[in-house]
């Protein structure tokens, strides 16, 4: 019987540490540190919001519910849209020169204290006028915490959050920045 209470103390210390409330995420915290920023090319672009891919079969390794608000998620794409100046006006409706649908096909966080999260988002952009994809990708992201951080309780996943979500920003933007290097995109 006293070694039920010696059971009772790890596991209530363990749901301490673990994502007991919901993580408090930044959007500023979402963003890049630092974006290229680019001539623009005097065009716009409408953000759509956020999908999200039906959960996929058991055992496919990104088949965990959203921990990231999808809107939140859409200012994050906005905002880092917008750093890169390609575009003359970044919207959230109305009408647009090109379309960038987002659709995150995975989340996942990893560890044995969830202190890696893995974000898997597809994203297309569609020229209005032609209906032809002008850029589209897969861009994968992970974010490890330092072992400092490790045991932040909910701060953890809301860290862990916000670098996988960077990265994936990061990522966007150079892509952004490389489509638009190319002969004939976005112009």
């Amino acid at each position: 019987m006293k070694y039920k209470n010696l059971l009772f103390l790890p596991l209530m210390l363990l749901a301490l540490l673990g994502n007991g409330c919901a993580p408090k995420i930044t959007t500023t915290e979402l963003l890049p540190v630092k974006i290229d920023a680019y001539d623009s090319t005097e065009r716009t672009i409408l953000i759509l919001p956020v999908t999200e891919r039906s959960r996929p079969k058991p055992g496919f390794l990104m088949n965990e519910p959203l921990r990231i608000d999808k809107a939140t998620f859409r200012t994050a794409i906005v905002e880092t849209v917008r750093q890169t100046n390609l575009f003359s006006e970044v919207n959230m409706s109305g009408d647009a020169d090109y379309t960038l649908t987002t659709d995150i096909l995975g989340q996942r966080l990893l560890g044995v204290t969830s202190s890696i999260e893995l974000l898997l988002v597809r994203y297309v952009i569609r020229d209005n006028k032609s209906k032809k994809e002008v850029w589209s990708g897969n861009l994968f992201s992970h974010f490890e915490l330092a072992a400092k951080d490790v045991f932040a309780g909910s701060d953890r996943t809301a860290k862990v959050i916000e670098g996988a979500t960077r990265d994936n920003m990061t990522q966007l933007s150079k892509s952004l920045g490389i489509v638009y290097k190319s002969p004939n995109k976005f112009r």
